[in-house]
C-alpha cells in the first residue's frame, strides 16, 4: 500500500509538458507565446497588440496565449525561469532559437510588429 502511495504521489508530481506552447511548438511554424495575468495592467495594455499581431501575422507565426495564473501558465512561467507578466517570447524550434521580448517593446505595436518580421526572415 504504502508503494502505492509513493508511486501516485510522485505521478502527481510530474511536470505536465504537453499544452498549447508545444503543440505551437510542434507545427514547426515560429511561435509567439504570449503570457498574462488578467490584473496586470501593462498586460491589458498589451492584450490589444497581441490581437491585431494574430490578425495581421497569423499566416507568418503561431500565436498562443496562456493565463500566467492557470496550472499550465504556472508550470510554464516556473520552467522557462519567468517571473513577470507580460511576457513575451518569439520562438523557433527548428532553429532551437528563442528570443524574448521585452515588456515596454510588447505594448507598442510597431516594436513588435518589427521583431516579429525580423524573427520570421
Amino acid at each position: 500500500m504504502k508503494k502505492l502511495v509513493l508511486i501516485l504521489s510522485m505521478l502527481l508530481c510530474l511536470p505536465v509538458f504537453a499544452g498549447q506552447y508545444e503543440d505551437a511548438l510542434r507545427t514547426g511554424q515560429p511561435v509567439c507565446l504570449y503570457m498574462y495575468t488578467k490584473t496586470c495592467k501593462y498586460c491589458k495594455q498589451t492584450k490589444p497588440v497581441f490581437e491585431k499581431l494574430l490578425r495581421n501575422h497569423n499566416k507568418d507565426i503561431k500565436f498562443v496565449s496562456v493565463d500566467a495564473e492557470s496550472p499550465y501558465g504556472y508550470l510554464l512561467m516556473r520552467d522557462m525561469q519567468v517571473g513577470y507578466v507580460p511576457f513575451v517570447v518569439l520562438a523557433d524550434a527548428r532553429r532551437h532559437y528563442f528570443i524574448p521580448i521585452t515588456p515596454s517593446c510588447a505594448i507598442e505595436y510597431a516594436c513588435m510588429e518589427k521583431e516579429i518580421k525580423k524573427f520570421i526572415k
